[in-house]
């Protein structure tokens, strides 16, 4: 077998492997295993594995330079066009089954929740990098792709951000659920987070 033939081997290994978490949500979401909340859970495993192969993709560069070996570069394309796939899911599981396709509540959230409005930022980015990935958008941009691409730099930046948001986070929620009861002075409020990022008071 010749060294182009072992390279192309692997490469169909290594996209096999990258979609190895995807199948392994569908298991569980198909056998009920995704806990007390469904839709958190699956929503929120699909945006870290958005993240991880954004981090996968950005150090790619970093080890080639610090070990002189090229191939880690003909993988980076595919980590991205990975981290694109997984943020997409992330979305999609967002729009079509925390809000049933409602883009009039997706609209209403968006000002309210900057959780949404930094994800958006970040899908963006992600969307315009896995569009110009081809040969051909390379051809047509020329120099511009490189400054374009560049922008993957401030995705893994955006991406961690909604991780440090306490509100947010999932972190140390219980089923999906927070409940924070403030003390002011006409006695107790109560705030539940529901779902995805929701909140509501009584």
């Amino acid at each position: 077998m010749t060294q182009k033939n072992w390279q192309s081997l692997i490469k169909v290994v290594v996209f096999f492997i990258c979609l190895t978490p995807f199948g392994l949500l569908s298991f569980d979401a198909f056998n009920n295993n995704l806990g007390a909340n469904p839709i958190e859970t699956l929503h929120f495993r699909l945006g870290d594995w958005a993240l991880r192969f954004l981090c996968i993709c950005l150090s790619m560069t970093p080890i080639k330079i610090i070990t002189k070996w090229n191939w880690p570069i003909r993988y980076r394309r595919l980590f991205g066009l990975y981290s694109f796939f997984y943020a997409a899911m992330h979305f999609l599981v967002y729009i079509a089954l925390d809000l049933s396709f409602s883009w009039e509540q997706f609209v209403d959230e968006i000002p309210k929740s900057p959780y949404i409005i930094i994800g958006l930022f970040t899908f963006s980015i992600l969307l315009m990098l896995a569009l110009t990935s081809t040969k051909s958008a390379q051809r047509r941009l020329k120099k511009n792709w490189k400054r374009l691409h560049r922008l993957v730099y401030l995705a893994g930046v955006t991406a961690v951000i909604p991780e440090q948001m306490p509100v947010f986070n999932r972190r140390g929620t219980t089923a999906g659920t927070l409940q924070v009861t403030l003390q002011n002075g006409s006695g107790q409020r109560t705030v539940q987070m529901n779902r995805i990022g929701r909140v509501s008071e009584s």
